[in-house]
């Protein structure tokens, strides 16, 4: 409960709001401006193609969440936990990494070196977007439920 009010109470404020989707608005952009679903859909599958859309959907608005949570903590705290910017920034990059199609993103990999990872995994760097999906809902989490107050440590 304490989370669904703190993060009403933060979308209130028109700049959180603004920040917000303005950032899930630019990876959504990036993630479907670079993923062609007419050749998912024929090389992989509708079911594939389907599931692909739904995490790509749900990473975007989950960045922007995100995002609009960490500029309200960074502005009334004025700092976060190590873990919370580290999921944070792990899991956006996870999820825009092999935001494209598998192609694309096994591309993209090839300049950071894990080209030859993804092309092991079973479902084509799938996995990766859940990870990435899964470290995005974390951080959301962990900002959400103490977002006006700041924990020390004894």
């Amino acid at each position: 409960m304490t989370r669904m009010y703190n993060i009403k109470k933060a979308f209130k404020n028109v700049n959180t709001l603004l920040i917000g989707t303005f950032s899930s608005l630019v990876i959504a952009f990036i993630m479907f401006y670079f993923t062609d679903f007419e050749l998912i859909k024929i090389n992989l599958g509708i079911v594939y193609a389907t599931a692909h859309m739904s995490l790509e959907i749900l990473i975007s608005v989950l960045f922007g969440l995100n995002i609009g949570l960490l500029w309200t903590k960074l502005k009334y705290i004025g700092g976060v936990s190590k873990t919370t910017t580290g999921s944070t920034v792990i899991g956006s990059i996870m999820g825009i990494l092999v935001s494209g199609c598998p192609v694309c993103s096994i591309t993209l990999a090839s300049y950071l070196g894990l080209a030859s990872i993804i092309a092991t995994f079973p479902l084509f760097g799938l996995e990766l977007k859940i990870i990435g999906l899964l470290l995005l809902l974390y951080s959301t989490n962990d900002l959400s439920k103490n977002l006006y107050s700041c924990s020390i440590k004894k």
